[in-house]
């Protein structure tokens, strides 16, 4: 299953920045569990979904997953052993709300970083910042002392675009799918933001080329 996405070049005028550990993102992963074929057919996985009061469920199936929490979902391989796909490191967490080719893209976290998330409450459904209260077709990838990224944030804003605002320092998930972005689309991050516009990546702030992709071009 491939993933389009239009690489947008860094321009000496877009404003990023940049620290090791947001340009250690884009580096080679320690090897994890075998890649997960999440299509239509299979019935042999088993899915996760936690509610608005933090409680967990298991389906047989993705449709029973409820549209709201369908962004971030846990996802077992049941075809494989334990061991095959080093469950005690790591987790399958899969976005079930962007279809492409019958079947989902997913990333893959450290158990750790899982667990976490859900004993914090911030696993579940998709967040994104006020706009105009459509669903948000824009990924801010940033952190919260990058002055670039807050440059972005407050231009969506302005223009009342919704947006899913992802720290990539905070949220371990949000720097594994924007590194799964990069990969796919064959990019080497050095910095910070990162922004998602329907598929095409930004790198940097630059308000012109920015408004030139909300506006379809």
């Amino acid at each position: 299953m491939t993933r389009r996405a239009l690489l947008i070049p860094l321009l000496l005028t877009a404003a990023a920045c940049s620290r090791r550990s947001v340009a250690d993102a884009g580096s080679p992963e320690v090897a994890g569990p075998p890649a997960l074929t999440l299509t239509h057919d299979r019935a042999d996985l088993l899915f996760t979904w936690i509610d608005v009061e933090g409680k967990l469920h298991d389906v047989d199936s993705a449709q029973k997953v409820p549209e709201d929490r369908r962004k971030q979902v846990l996802v077992r391989d049941l075809s494989k052993r334990p061991e095959e796909l080093h469950a005690d490191q790591f987790v399958y967490v899969a976005d079930l709300t962007k279809e492409e080719d019958g079947g989902w893209g997913y990333s893959v976290v450290s158990r750790y970083a899982s667990e976490r998330s859900l004993k914090e409450g911030d696993f579940g459904a998709e967040r994104a910042a006020p706009g105009d209260g459509g669903e948000a077709r824009v990924t801010l990838y940033g952190t919260s002392w990058c002055g670039a990224c807050a440059q972005a944030r407050k231009f969506l804003r302005s223009r009342q675009i919704a947006f899913a605002d992802r720290d990539v320092e905070k949220d371990p998930r949000a720097q594994a799918e924007m590194a799964r972005k990069a990969r796919a689309a064959g990019l080497q991050i050095g910095g910070v933001p990162v922004i998602d516009v329907g598929g095409q990546l930004m790198l940097g702030f630059d308000p012109k080329e920015l408004e030139r992709l909300l506006d379809g071009g």
